[in-house]
C-alpha cells in the first residue's frame, strides 16, 4: 500500500470489497495461536464470497482525501460509503481498487439488532436520510469506479469503470422512462378510457347475471 501511495501525487483513496464466510465460522479465536491467520485466509479464499463493487468493507486514505464538509451520515446504514468513493473523484483525487491486494474477510451476520431486520437496515429512515444527505444517485459511487486497480505487480489504470458509467446512466434513463413517462401515459390512458370500461363491466355484470339466472 505504501508503494502504491508514493505512485499517486496528492490524496488519494483505497477502497476494497471482502471475502465474506457463513455463520458456520463463529467462535471466539486467539489470533496469536500458531496457524490460525493462515488457516483463516486458506478458508477464505477457498469458500468466501466476493461481494459485488457495491459492498465496500474498508477505505484507506491519505490527509485531505475527502475536503471539508462531510455531512452527518448515519454510519452503519447505506450511501454513506458510496457518497466517500465520489467525493474522492469529484475532487479529482485517485481512487485505487485494493480488493485483488487486501484479503478483507467478513463474518455473515443477521440483522436482529434493528426492529425490521435487513429491511429497516437497508430501507429504513436512516438510510433515506443518508441517501438524501449524500446528495442522491448522481452522488453515489462504487469500487468499480476506481480510477486504478491495484496489483501484484503495481498500479493498472481502470479503463472498465467508463463501462460502469455508462450502466449507471442507463439504469437510471430506464427508471425516468418507466416512472415518469410510462406510468404517467398509462394513466393517462386509463382516465380517458374509463367511462368505456365502465360501461363494459356493467355489460359483464348484466352477462354473469343472465348465466346465473340459467343455471
Amino acid at each position: 500500500m505504501r508503494g502504491a501511495k508514493s505512485d499517486t501525487a496528492g490524496p488519494c483513496e483505497f477502497p476494497g470489497g471482502r471475502a465474506a464466510l457463513g455463520h458456520g465460522y463463529s467462535g471466539a479465536h486467539r489470533f496469536r495461536n500458531s496457524g490460525l491467520e493462515g488457516r483463516l485466509r486458506e478458508r477464505a479464499l477457498r469458500s468466501g464470497r466476493q461481494r459485488t463493487p457495491e459492498w465496500i468493507d474498508y477505505f484507506a486514505f491519505s490527509r485531505g482525501a475527502y475536503g471539508t464538509g462531510m455531512p452527518a451520515f448515519a454510519v452503519g446504514r447505506p450511501f454513506w460509503d458510496n457518497w466517500f468513493v465520489w467525493r474522492v473523484l469529484d475532487l479529482q483525487n485517485p481512487v485505487v481498487d485494493a480488493s485483488a491486494i487486501v484479503l478483507a474477510v467478513h463474518q455473515n451476520h443477521d440483522y436482529a439488532h434493528h426492529p425490521q431486520g435487513k429491511f429497516g437496515v437497508v430501507h429504513g429512515a436512516e438510510a433515506s436520510s443518508n441517501h438524501q444527505l449524500a446528495g442522491g444517485w448522481r452522488c453515489l459511487r462504487t469500487i468499480a469506479d476506481a480510477t486504478a486497480v491495484l496489483r501484484e505487480s503495481g498500479l493498472r489504470t481502470n479503463y472498465a469503470r467508463h463501462w460502469f458509467t455508462a450502466k449507471r446512466y442507463a439504469r437510471q434513463a430506464g427508471r425516468f422512462l418507466h416512472h415518469d413517462i410510462l406510468e404517467h401515459a398509462w394513466f393517462f390512458l386509463l382516465g380517458l378510457t374509463r367511462p368505456v370500461r365502465q360501461r363494459l363491466g356493467l355489460r359483464a355484470q348484466g352477462a354473469k347475471a343472465a348465466l346465473g339466472n340459467h343455471k
